[in-house]
């Protein structure tokens, strides 16, 4: 178990952290929301 919380720490922030994991969400999805925008061609 201890090897995993190793190589794995994003698990336990997830387990214990789940306000940091929404709020990571929300960011990921204003990222990928921005990168939409991006590609889309300004008239």
């Amino acid at each position: 178990f201890e090897r995993v919380a190793f190589y794995r720490p994003t698990f336990q922030v997830i387990t214990f952290s789940p306000i940091n994991f929404s709020q990571k969400t929300i960011d990921y999805q204003i990222h990928f929301m921005s990168q939409e925008m991006g590609h889309i061609p300004k008239k």
